[in-house]
């Protein structure tokens, strides 16, 4: 074993690239019964992530439930109403199962909604071979639908015309659904597109006034959002994005690793679950809007203060504060869906909303819906160059290197290679700025500078750097065995 490195000053000590906070676990108890089981089944069938499959349940769900069901979030204010509407990000690799689990979480939805395309299709077929004197006097059918996918800003406004219940949009990679809104090559279309989702997530009237287009008036602007995206497109998206809320507006769930399916059988509760969803779309609510019980406004209460308090820490970041402050109505929101879940089979929607459901809502928000925002900010990274930091931190603890120079990294870091002199040294400066590496000048004037790596690294990072060496060594056999000739 090498000599331990004399003691530094901790202000000197190397930066723990990996140190971000982990997702939490997935959990139990405190979710609806249909969807835990829904969720535990499906990762075991799938491999997939239960976090992930809940989450996408919950949303589907969201949106399943008509618009016109709201919970009043006051008391004495009845200004403020809250539906179970959801925009949920699920963020992982490519071998996270992202599409498999979004697919299969709005399948049921999908169904209904080809069904009801269909009948408009053959209603607008019917009108459109009326004389034009008749269809003068008989309006042009409206979609009614439940969900969109490869959409642009304008065709879903034409959809949301007549679903006035709201609608989901689902996006099984959300990277191409941010490009969208800069189509038009110009700030102002960009954020008249940005302007339209940020009024999907709280719905309510709309008013459209386009030269060409004419005026309309969409009586519910509402989208429930579902989709997935990888780290590395989101963290360039989030650190370039204009700060208007829309990232804050999401559910931000950090998949774990997946696993190898079981191909044995297993419970009905595909079945179970799309039985809910199409009870949920017919779901009916007596008069008015619900509302909480005195204990469950008690504990509403008490989680607005501690979100407060939340955010007046800003413990990752400014964004992370902000993410917070949309905690308030998701609470709401997050208690009309389990409310309508776990009550979707009686013949009306009970109109109180009690304290048992309100805290578990608290505790679902408070273990896990908080951690996956905190682990979200923290994956964000030091800089836009974080992933291939970490390649660079990588490739010295593997190789134990005691100094490194450009040509070094390009020809021994897959993450850098065809990445030209100047972007390299960034990083290699990123990584002096955390303390793993000094820069000293090259042997003369015009010498690419040299970086001498800090000692305490192999002292501090020693393990990590075994599973990395073994990582690669056995990365380097599978290729060996792929490309075998016998």
């Amino acid at each position: 074993m090498p000599p331990q490195p004399p003691l530094l000053a901790p202000e000197n000590h190397p930066i723990d690239l990996w140190d971000t906070v982990g997702p939490p676990p997935f959990p139990l108890d405190v979710l609806p019964k249909i969807v835990e089981n829904y969720a535990v089944t499906m990762a075991y069938h799938m491999g997939a992530p239960a976090s992930g499959i809940a989450m996408s349940a919950l949303t589907v769900m969201s949106a399943a439930i008509p618009d016109r069901i709201k919970i009043q979030v006051k008391k004495h204010n009845a200004g403020w109403l809250e539906s179970a509407r959801l925009w949920t990000m699920l963020i992982g690799p490519p071998s996270s199962k992202k599409s498999p689990i979004i697919s299969s979480a709005i399948s049921p939805l999908a169904r209904m909604d080809s069904s009801l395309f269909r009948q408009w299709q053959e209603q607008h077929k019917a009108w459109a071979a009326l004389k034009k004197e008749e269809r003068l006097h008989a309006p042009e059918p409206l979609q009614r639908r439940l969900r969109i996918e490869d959409t642009t800003v304008e065709a879903a406004q034409e959809v949301l015309k007549g679903s006035l219940n709201g609608i989901l949009c689902a996006q099984d990679e959300l990277s191409g659904w941010f490009g969208m809104m800069e189509k038009y090559g110009s700030a102002k279309g960009a954020a008249a597109d940005r302007a339209f989702w940020l009024r999907a997530y709280n719905g309510g009237e709309f008013s459209l006034n386009r030269v060409g287009r004419g005026d309309a008036l969409i009586e519910n602007l509402s989208i429930s959002l579902l989709g997935g995206i990888q780290p590395g497109p989101l963290r360039k998206i989030a650190t370039e994005a204009v700060d208007d809320g829309l990232i804050q507006r999401m559910i931000p769930i950090m998949l774990h690793p997946c696993g190898t399916g079981m191909d044995r059988p297993i419970p009905d509760v595909q079945g179970t679950y799309d039985f809910t969803i199409q009870t949920l779309v017919n779901v009916v609510v007596q008069d008015g809007p619900l509302r909480f019980d005195e204990d469950a406004q008690i504990l509403r209460q008490v989680r607005e203060k501690e979100n407060n308090r939340l955010m007046s820490a800003e413990i990752i970041s400014p964004q992370f504060a902000s993410h917070i402050g949309k905690f308030d109505g998701l609470f709401a929101r997050l208690c009309v869906l389990w409310h309508a879940i776990e009550n979707c089979g009686q013949i009306l929607l009970p109109s109180i909303v009690t304290y048992e459901t309100a805290e578990r809502v608290d505790k679902f928000m408070k273990n896990f819906l908080v951690p996956h925002v905190a682990c979200f900010y923290s994956s964000l990274g030091y800089s836009d160059d974080y992933d291939r930091i970490k390649a660079v931190a990588a490739h010295v603890l593997a190789h134990r290197l005691e100094k490194v120079t450009v040509r070094d990294v390009q020809r021994g870091t897959r993450a850098m290679r065809k990445i030209s002199k100047p972007d390299v040294l960034p990083v290699l400066q990123q990584l002096v700025a955390f303390n793993w590496l000094a820069e000293e000048q090259g042997p003369r004037a015009s010498s690419d500078p040299i970086f001498i790596v800090n000692p305490y690294v192999h002292h501090l990072y020693s393990q990590r750097g075994e599973r990395e060496r073994i990582r690669r060594e056995g990365a380097r056999k599978v290729m060996q065995e792929c490309f075998h000739r016998k």
